[in-house]
């Protein structure tokens, strides 16, 4: 008979011949090795993503497990994930991802969203604008509109709307998505040192001078 303790914050899986047999949560385990072959391996339970090699394995011959004691995360084509640590966004998660974590109280939670809309609401834009860094904001594109401004937005090279001054939100996922930002205020337009001969051999040296702004700037750029 063996002894053994699964301090709080662990868990634990027993193996024989390379095949796991049990899974062992935090107390005082004997166990039935009367010829020391079972081998334990521990696991602290700190929120990071179990080996995925591993997690195969659990998903496939110890669902009952995985059902009981993981979050199983695993996102199809068109969606994306938010993993939310101590109710604070941690990570973002792109599609197709397939993840494995040990139950670990309510640390840690997950929420999945379609990518049939590709905007981000405007709560998301603001978490994503602030001090904190989020992994996996790369996958979001954040347009910032001054005043006096538009933007140009284009979706896969084709524009799509003309974006008034304020902050937008838009997912790098399956479309390439830009925002080009045209200043609408007057301009003011200068060519000098223009040099001119006229038809009596005279030379006028004429500098120009001309102010001009956008008045329609979908017309201008779509042509």
């Amino acid at each position: 008979m063996k002894k053994i303790n699964i301090a709080q914050g662990q868990i634990a899986l027993t193996a024989k011949n390379g095949d796991f047999k049990q899974l062992l949560t935090a107390g005082e385990h004997h166990l039935n090795d009367w010829f020391n072959r079972l081998t334990v391996s521990l696991f602290t339970l700190d929120n990071e993503a179990i080996d995925e090699k591993l997690a195969d394995h659990l998903r496939q011959f110890h669902s009952d497990w995985v059902d009981e004691h993981c979050i199983d995360i695993i996102l199809a084509d068109d969606e994306i994930g938010f993993i939310y640590l101590h109710n604070s966004l941690a990570e973002i998660l792109p599609p197709a991802t397939r993840r494995l974590y040990w139950k670990n109280g309510n640390s840690l939670k997950v929420e999945l969203q379609s990518l049939e809309n590709s905007v981000i609401d405007s709560a998301l834009v603001a978490r994503l604008m602030g001090k904190k860094r989020i992994k996996g904001n790369e996958l979001a594109l954040i347009s910032q509109v001054p005043a006096w401004h538009v933007g140009m937005l284009k979706i896969d090279g084709e524009i799509q709307d003309l974006l008034q001054p304020g902050t937008y939100g838009y997912w790098k996922i399956n479309h390439k998505h830009e925002v080009e930002i045209i200043d609408t205020r007057l301009q003011s337009l200068e060519v000098s040192g223009q040099e001119i001969l006229t038809k009596d051999k005279v030379t006028l040296r004429v500098n120009l001078c001309a102010n001009w702004r956008y008045q329609d700037v979908l017309l201008t750029f779509s042509n």
